[in-house]
């Protein structure tokens, strides 16, 4: 669980440099529109 974390107990990639937490943010529109879709 990640403390530093906005949406805690989830993990938002806010302690990640800001390159990573671009990607991370995509990562996660990602698998939020998979979820969407079943």
């Amino acid at each position: 669980m990640c403390r530093g974390s906005k949406h805690y107990p989830y993990c938002d990639g806010s302690h990640n440099p800001p390159l990573l937490r671009k990607h991370w943010l995509k990562l996660k529109q990602r698998l939020h529109q998979l979820v969407r879709r079943r």
